[in-house]
């Protein structure tokens, strides 16, 4: 496969999908962590990655279910890992993580837990973006762990 790459409006895209976003509430199948950061890329890139599996789950238990269907897996790196693969992309150490890229981190879940979580690195390089019970929210890309490169 041809490895995906930027558009060259690509900032301006993400600015917009960031402010979409902003206040849409984590819903499973429509704003979770996943299609939260493959939105992001989708704006980056123009692909939309998460077209198959948008929408036909409302739950954790149904998000699950697609993810081994899908990935192969019910673990969130592990489905990273395939995505990657199959996009053409590459992991890069958290500290290289740029802007529009995809970062995983354990952040407090929609359900009041705490877990590993999909989220894009935000405009200003520093903080990464996840979709939130209450939409978007920011931690330092610092308390990340795994960075994957977009384009």
């Amino acid at each position: 496969m041809t490895p995906v790459t930027r558009l060259p409006d690509w900032p301006e895209r993400l600015v917009d999908y960031f402010t979409s976003m902003k206040e849409a509430p984590f819903e499973w199948g429509k704003n979770d962590c996943i299609l939260f950061a493959l939105g992001a890329a989708q704006a980056i890139t123009g692909m939309d990655t998460a077209k198959d599996f948008r929408g036909l789950y409302k739950n954790a238990i149904g998000a699950a279910r697609i993810m081994r269907k899908r990935f192969g897996t019910t673990d969130l790196s592990e489905a990273a890992d395939v995505f990657k693969a199959e996009w053409g992309s590459e992991e890069v150490p958290i500290l290289f993580a740029q802007r529009g890229d995809i970062v995983e981190a354990d952040v407090v879940s929609a359900e009041g837990g705490t877990g590993p979580s999909l989220g894009v690195v935000d405009l200003d390089g520093i903080h990464a973006l996840f979709a939130g019970p209450s939409g978007a929210f920011k931690i330092k890309i610092t308390d990340c762990r795994r960075a994957w490169r977009v384009g």
